[in-house]
């Protein structure tokens, strides 16, 4: 397992405790273009989100439509909130509760041995696209703006 990006404190604790030193690398902060060849390399890509206490998440982490650009299987340990709702409809995420690790578990052992495939809505995948997107926001911003170009 390889993570790229900052590493928090608490995660090396938890790879000493669960005695993952030999399986889990960190890669650190790397540029985009380096970030982009080694997603591709990947064989599935982990998106989370944070928890929000009687409520639920509002955001889409900005690396999600780095991930779905690259049609891989996403493995998502997501709350409920925007970030989980978009993820069922793309097809590619295995979703796994954070707050639930006995199914989580049987999940990834699930997709590790071949039970779970990915099904892309591709018409879905193709409207995310940010050519697609950013047509989207000059459309809402002309509307909003009385703009008639």
């Amino acid at each position: 397992i390889r993570f790229a990006g900052a590493k928090s404190g608490w995660i090396t604790g938890m790879v000493r405790e669960f005695r993952l030193d030999g399986v889990v690398e960190f890669l650190g902060r790397i540029p985009l273009a380096e970030s982009l060849h080694f997603q591709a390399y990947c064989d599935a890509l982990l998106l989370t989100s944070s928890k929000v206490i009687d409520g639920q998440d509002y955001s889409i982490a900005g690396k999600t439509f780095e991930y779905l650009s690259m049609k891989k299987p996403i493995i998502g340990f997501v709350a409920e909130g925007a970030q989980k709702r978009l993820l069922e409809q793309t097809g590619l995420a295995l979703l796994c509760d954070p707050d639930d690790s006995e199914s989580s578990s049987a999940q990834l052992e699930d997709l590790l041995a071949g039970g779970w495939q990915a099904a892309p809505n591709r018409t879905l995948l193709k409207s995310l696209h940010r050519r697609n997107l950013a047509s989207q926001l000059a459309d809402l911003i002309k509307r909003v703006s009385g703009d008639k170009r």
